[in-house]
């Protein structure tokens, strides 16, 4: 029988939360963070925060899109002079203190100082456990915390290696056995004190066999002999769902600790505990505080018994080696290729460094005049590109600003600048004052719409409407290829060389069918996402694109161009072909347009092209049984919605007598 305890406020907010999310077919401990190795931490003591806050903080940032790891307390911020921005709210969390009833507080350890066992004894015996609640804000909700530095936002990278030495020692320390067969699943067997995994091999990566093998060995601590948990639940019971709850936060844990990420498989994997999640937590509530509280004891187990205490050394040393080599990538340009001194003070315009070095949230003060919300008395002339600071009387052009806020001298802020020109290639400030008719020769980065705070509704529509596993849309996000925009539309980017050329808007909501390309576009382009393939499929659309990389287990082994409508598809061939060097490497072309008149029709055109301009490349064509591809991954979702069906299934479509 599971024990009853009485939830407290941030117990019961996790638990609204987690309910909220697993409703609409979402795993929120299991999202596909970018930074998912990033442990939250209080950014005045650096303590990361362990167990039930741990996971709070995680689904929190992920929420709300934070990417700063730090949080504090409204007392903390005040003592170190930050303030809390209007309209913040913090988040719930608790740790347990004795609770002295004779004096009516919680005890400290000064309380302890200088009494025996004896005494110390007595004050506990007359005290009790009680949660000791507070509320933390994130460091993006703070005006005037430092920003912290990129490099920072490193999590460990994973190394097979250490991954490797854990395993031998849980095997050894753990006396447990993991056999390795031909197979389709991983599981625990309690009976025999086994592992059973499919081979390395058949894992698309070895970071994906790790984070299973984890989970498996989770389930394994809580044998009879280790940590004595009951795995006497079947498939379905509240029994079978609570433990599968502890080995899925005690293996995220570990994941974070080592460095593994939460691969798409893996959250697909988990959809089959959803239902009795809901139920078993609708149930008894106090089944998360306690899976989570059992899930540090295992993630302590594996620590303890996998020696990772002595692998310390070595993650912090492949950590800071991390941080060093980003901090190193904007000063990895060709030196050779060095712009004039003059062009970084005409092109790196203040405001852009503000926000993407700096981090700083800039506020209109007039016209042609910025300020920002962490130097009140901070003033950026927009029009002369040249900065004021009153309050230290100091002012100047990019590369005094540079050198002001960065405490950097001349040479070094200038190689900072030089750095931070190559990564962003900022426009040519002089063309502005032209008001020229745009060149369609001509390729230049183009104004892309306002985003909006977040990009929740265009992650919800593409996941629920659109049926796109949410981790391919957060990977999209993530590398500049979609967000949403102020209006609440998808916005798609198309790139080339490190240039928007061209952006698609369309509506984030099934009742509507706007679509609009974003004035100045180069449509020509198309939208092109590489894997450094070989082969290249050839869509209508981007969400065909992302469509066929659902359906396709094997999705990366190829490079994806979305012609943006079948009447651009020659232009954007040749441009592929030619401009991003296309015919030099690529060896088959397959064309995957809709299977309609039009779709048809310019599949055969497109192939005769092919044939005629680049007679070199194979070509062959498939088409989806539905009308385009987003229909068909709709249709199949559909036609497999039972909790064994695994999202990213693979098909064999036949394209020209070939087999995909």
């Amino acid at each position: 029988m599971t024990q009853q305890i009485r939830l407290n406020y941030a117990q019961q907010k996790l638990v609204d939360r987690i309910l909220e999310r697993l409703e609409e077919g979402e795993i929120p401990w299991k999202s596909p963070w970018k930074h998912v190795n990033v442990v939250p931490y209080n950014a005045t003591t650096s303590t990361k925060y362990k167990g039930f806050n741990q996971v709070s903080l995680m689904m929190e940032a992920f929420s709300k899109g934070y990417q700063d790891p730090r949080w504090c307390t409204f007392k903390q911020a005040k003592e170190k002079g930050w303030r809390i921005k209007k309209g913040s709210q913090g988040v719930s969390l608790y740790y347990p203190l004795l609770y002295n009833h004779e004096l009516k507080r919680f005890l400290t350890a000064k309380d302890f100082e200088g009494l025996d066992d004896k005494e110390s004894d007595k004050l506990k015996a007359a005290s009790t456990l009680r949660d000791k609640s507070f509320t933390v804000f994130n460091a993006e909700q703070l005006v005037g915390i430092e920003k912290l530095p990129q490099a920072e936002l490193v999590g460990v990278p994973f190394e097979s290696l250490i991954a490797k030495q854990v395993i031998r020692d849980l095997e050894k320390n753990m006396d447990i056995v993991i056999e390795h067969e031909e197979q389709d699943r991983a599981y625990y067997n309690k009976v025999d004190d086994r592992i059973k995994m499919p081979h390395q091999k058949q894992f698309l990566g070895e970071q994906g066999y790790y984070a299973t093998l984890f989970h498996e060995i989770s389930h394994a601590t809580g044998h009879e002999e280790r940590l004595n948990r009951d795995l006497s639940g079947s498939f379905g019971s509240a029994e079978y769902a609570q433990e599968e709850l502890v080995a899925e936060f005690s293996s995220l844990f570990l994941s974070q600790k080592l460095g593994l990420p939460q691969e798409q498989s893996e959250i697909d994997n988990g959809s089959a505990y959803i239902a009795s999640w809901m139920q078993v937590l609708k149930d008894n509530p106090q089944v998360l505080a306690l899976s989570i509280n059992k899930a540090n004891q295992a993630y302590n187990y594996v620590y303890d018994k996998g020696n990772i205490k002595s692998l310390e050394d070595a993650l912090e040393k492949i950590h800071g080696d991390a941080k060093k080599d980003l901090k190193n990538v904007r000063h990895n340009y060709d030196k050779s290729n060095k712009v004039d001194v003059e062009v970084l003070r005409r092109d790196v315009l203040i405001t852009d460094y503000a926000q993407l070095e700096l981090g700083l949230n800039l506020t209109p003060n007039g016209k042609n005049r910025v300020s920002t919300q962490e130097h009140d008395s901070l003033v950026i002339y927009t029009d002369k590109n040249d900065f004021f600071r009153y309050s230290t009387q100091t002012g100047g052009d990019i590369i005094n600003f540079v050198m002001h806020f960065k405490d950097l001298e001349f040479k070094e802020a200038l190689n900072d600048i030089q750095g931070f020109y190559h990564k962003y290639q900022p426009s040519v400030q002089e063309t502005k004052t032209f008001n020229k008719q745009k060149d369609e020769n001509i390729i230049a980065s183009i104004e892309l719409p306002e985003p909006a705070k977040d990009n929740k509704q265009v992650i919800n529509y593409l996941s629920k409407t659109r049926c796109l596993p949410a981790g391919l849309v957060q990977d999209f996000i993530d590398e500049g290829y979609l967000y949403q925009d102020s209006h609440d539309n998808c916005v798609f980017v198309g790139k080339f060389e490190d240039m928007n050329v061209n952006a698609v808007r369309r509506a984030a909501k099934k009742s509507s069918n706007f679509k609009a390309d974003v004035e100045g576009s180069y449509k020509q382009g198309g939208f092109y996402y590489g894997n450094d393939s070989k082969t290249l499929i050839v869509t209508e659309g981007v969400i065909d694109a992302m469509s066929l990389m659902a359906i396709r287990s094997d999705y990366k082994s190829f490079d994806y161009l979305s012609v943006n409508g079948v009447g651009n598809t020659h232009n954007a061939l040749k441009f592929q072909m030619d401009k991003r060097e296309g015919k030099d490497k690529y060896e088959r072309i397959i064309f995957a347009l809709d299977n309609d008149d039009a779709g048809q029709d310019a599949t055969l055109r497109a192939i005769k092209f092919m044939n005629n301009e680049y007679p070199g490349i194979d070509v062959e064509y498939t088409y989806p049984e539905s009308k385009d591809w987003n229909a068909e991954l709709i249709h199949q979702t559909k036609k497999h919605d039972d909790p064994t069906y695994q999202h990213h299934h693979s098909v064999s479509y036949e394209m020209g007598g070939k087999s995909m």
